[in-house]
């Protein structure tokens, strides 16, 4: 019988192994706390990423690119192959509330 539990036990582990190795895919769009009306707001669609900021409500600036999650951080690339490509990995975290952290900031999933 304790063979039978240890042995259930080393398959799951295995299998969770597996699923962790695999990389995170997000979806939707995520915002930080608005502060007088600014706030960053991160749009996920497949392995492709937009980066908006906005100002007092305005959108003030604009980036496309593509991201991977991998070992408790993100990579980002935005205008890959292009002369301004620009390429940085932070911390990344998904909270348990469905909320998730990329470097010292926390976004909210958007409905």
């Amino acid at each position: 019988m304790t063979k039978r539990i240890i042995a259930a036990v080393l398959v799951l582990s295995l299998a969770l192994c597996v699923l962790c190795a695999c990389g995170t895919t997000l979806s939707g769009t995520y915002k930080t706390a608005e502060v007088f009306g600014s706030y960053t707001a991160v749009t996920f669609s497949g392995s492709k990423i937009t980066i908006k900021a906005f100002l007092a409500g305005n959108e003030v600036s604009s980036a496309e690119g593509k991201y991977k999650i991998e070992d408790g951080s993100i990579t980002i690339t935005l205008n890959e192959g292009e002369e301004s490509d620009l390429s940085g990995s932070l911390a990344f975290a998904k909270n348990d509330d469905g909320s998730i952290k990329i470097g010292l900031l926390t976004f909210t999933k958007q409905k």
